[in-house]
């Protein structure tokens, strides 16, 4: 990603809130309202832009002498958004908190004022055992030793230097068993997948006995790790749920963690709706999500973090997906709404990869419901926008569906054309034109131009074609997102 979009990325991640404070915030710099009110305007006109465009924004201000070094310009408007930032998100997290209140120890600490320093210590010291912070409480033990030495004869510092010293021993241990699960978490695949190692895994100290597991964090490094082997090791599924199911409720028993780390809360929720799908327990998977979905008031979050937000839009394209998969249609559509009205709240925090997904989603649905005109205006949506996202795979299916329902809608003309945009489009894109890609095109380009008399035998010799003496493998790649072979056999058992 080029470094010029480093400052538009950071401006369309801000929310309104972040954006009207960070207006404020300008208003009351010093420096001059003019040279002010330049980064305001700069601000504006990028906020404004849907792609960046930075030689739109030179000739917007052409003859404005900021625009002749925009890239000091920028680079100043970027320090001043996290520097607003910084300011609105004290209480981003009990890290951030921490931290305020560390500069403001050592504030007081150099000012002599050592009995406010001490009370602001005490708070820290607090704070940071009971969201277990082990690196900050070394540094805020640090301080308290420091401080003694400062205020008491040295006759009298003996006994709270060596508590001092049996704390941080403590905390060291706790740290190091830490240290130990990240070590295990980050290796994890790589060592499981060694015969030798996975056989051995239950044996290990680190996951023979729980007590190890000594702090909230360790604690989901090692149920994480557990669920993981009975996935991968001993495929039993049930096992895993169990796991999970012990983490949520440890959490669910510290409120007060799961507000500091929301995501942890929710990527477990998540992990268990991912091993229902692969049981099929259908019914069960709903409850899971508004769980999810319910999180952020339960616990009272006001705004989603840019990774919280994504958990929660996975939540709709799962459930789309299980709607999809199980082949209850009208439930996926009357889900739609409640999406759309989300989507809407969040606008433009959404991640453009999940937008291109749901649009995918909804048309499918509404063709696989017989409701073509619906299915093409969320097709419309992705076929008339450059997307610019990983997803290439969606619009690469998003194209195929839209050949498949100007067919079935009987338009052959706009069916032409859009075979000939399809073909455009696979050539341009990164990802070579697969073998299966080639005969489907080549299938709709015959019926463009042969009568509806010989569409029957074009079906059967496009489902031989792709589908006759296939392994699995690649029957499910040309499966993935569009069901090739349903629609095929459909038409095949019209035409017997």
């Amino acid at each position: 990603m080029s470094k010029k979009q480093h400052l538009f990325l950071l401006i369309k991640s801000l929310s309104k809130a972040e954006k009207r404070y960070f207006k404020l915030f300008v208003a009351h710099q010093k420096g001059g309202d003019a040279k002010n009110n330049n980064y305001l305007r700069l601000f504006e006109a990028i906020d404004q832009q849907t792609v960046y465009d930075e030689q739109a924004i030179k000739q917007k201000f052409a003859g404005q002498a900021f625009i002749k070094q925009l890239h000091v310009t920028k680079n100043y408007l970027n320090q001043l958004i996290l520097k607003s930032l910084r300011n609105f998100h004290t209480k981003l997290s009990k890290e951030a908190e921490l931290r305020d209140l560390l500069r403001d120890v050592e504030i007081l600490f150099h000012k002599e004022l050592y009995d406010q320093c001490r009370h602001v210590l005490d708070k820290a010291h607090q704070l940071a055992t009971t969201y277990e912070k082990l690196p900050v409480l070394v540094e805020i033990n640090d301080w308290k030793r420091r401080l003694c030495l400062a205020t008491s004869l040295s006759i009298n510092t003996q006994k709270p230097l060596d508590a001092l010293i049996q704390e941080n021993k403590v905390v060291v241990q706790k740290l190091n068993h830490l240290n130990h699960y990240w070590d295990w978490s980050i290796h994890l695949i790589t060592r499981l997948s060694k015969a030798s190692e996975a056989s051995l895994f239950l044996q290990n100290e680190w996951f023979s006995d729980a007590q190890k597991a000594d702090t909230i964090q360790a604690k989901k490094l090692y149920h994480h790790s557990l669920m993981a082997y009975y996935v991968m090791i001993e495929k039993d599924y049930e096992k895993a749920i169990e796991i999970v199911d012990q983490l949520v409720e440890i959490l669910e028993a510290q409120p007060d963690h799961i507000v500091e780390d929301l995501s942890a809360y929710l990527t477990l929720l998540n992990n268990k709706v991912g091993l229902l799908l692969d049981k099929k327990a259908y019914d069960l998977i709903p409850e899971v999500l508004h769980k999810i979905r319910d999180a952020p008031a339960k616990y009272q979050i006001k705004e989603l973090t840019a990774k919280n937000l994504k958990v929660q839009l996975h939540t709709y394209n799962v459930e789309l997906e299980m709607y999809r998969d199980a082949h209850l249609h009208s439930q996926g559509i009357g889900l739609i709404p409640t999406i759309e009205a989300f989507l809407k709240q969040h606008e433009p925090r959404v991640p453009k990869d999940y937008l291109l997904s749901f649009y995918y989603q909804f048309a499918y649905l509404y063709f696989k419901n017989h409701q073509c005109h619906e299915a093409l205006k969320w097709l419309n949506k992705i076929l008339n926008v450059r997307w610019e996202t990983a997803r290439e795979d969606l619009e690469t299916y998003a194209r195929f569906l839209n050949l498949i329902i100007h067919f079935e809608l009987g338009n052959i003309l706009v069916l032409k054309y859009a075979v000939e945009s399809c073909r455009r489009f696979l050539k341009k894109r990164k990802q070579t034109t697969q073998p299966f890609e080639k005969k489907i095109l080549g299938f709709f380009a015959k019926i463009c131009v042969h009568p509806p008399a010989e569409y029957p035998g074009f079906f059967v010799q496009l489902k031989q074609e792709l589908f006759t003496a296939h392994t699995p493998q690649e029957r499910s790649r040309h499966l993935d997102y569009l069901d090739f072979e349903a629609w095929i056999d459909e038409k095949c058992s019209k035409h017997r």
